[in-house]
């Protein structure tokens, strides 16, 4: 007994109510897609400022050690740490 293609399981359909559905989950990806761009993006902030806290520590140590190859290079990163604008 050969097997039924999913299209005859479900019965026949109009042409409308079938780009009715795709365009309804068109819709629903492309709101999923918008919410998880939305949640990385709020991750992301969240990382910078973690990570400017730690090269602000790090900052103040070279300042107290009088390290100037090493401020001169934290300074390079905040700066490129500040470029990025989520």
């Amino acid at each position: 007994m050969p097997k039924r293609k999913l299209g005859e399981l479900d019965g026949p359909q109009r042409s409308g109510e079938k780009a009715r559905k795709m365009s309804m989950k068109a819709i629903r990806l492309g709101v999923k897609f918008d919410q998880g761009v939305q949640i990385i993006t709020k991750g992301l902030k969240t990382a910078r400022g973690f990570e400017r806290q730690k090269l602000s520590r790090r900052e103040k140590t070279a300042r107290s050690d009088n390290n100037r190859i090493t401020l001169i290079k934290l300074g390079e990163e905040i700066e490129a740490l500040k470029v990025w604008n989520f």
